[in-house]
């Protein structure tokens, strides 16, 4: 979580919303720190939702998540896990490549 929460910081983003992928650890163990410093809202599938810790909302495969005045596709992605999905952001994909590219460089979430 203090990576994530260091890079918001960094570039003066506000966490908003959480869109969670998937329940690996590795996806999954940051969320409430996260949620406690931030108050963000925590988005997931619903078929996989009984295993994310402190869900706000559910999406399903085909459907929208919605963060505020933006919107992304949900896809389905079962081939990691059952409950997998993804979403290509519709209309704010460049800071969704940035934050998961931030994230991915500070190895967040990693054992």
């Amino acid at each position: 979580a203090a990576p994530v929460l260091a890079a918001a910081e960094e570039k003066g983003w506000t966490i908003s919303h959480i869109l969670v992928t998937h329940h690996h650890p590795d996806h999954v163990q940051g969320i409430e720190a996260v949620k406690a410093a931030t108050k963000a809202h925590v988005i997931a599938n619903a078929a996989d939702a009984h295993r994310i810790p402190l869900v706000d909302e559910t999406v399903a495969p085909g459907g929208k998540a919605r963060f505020g005045a933006l919107e992304a596709d949900v896809i389905d992605t079962p081939g990691h896990t059952v409950g997998h999905i993804c979403s290509p952001a519709t209309r704010c994909s460049r800071w969704a490549a940035a934050a998961c590219s931030r994230a991915r460089r500070s190895r967040c979430g990693r054992r």
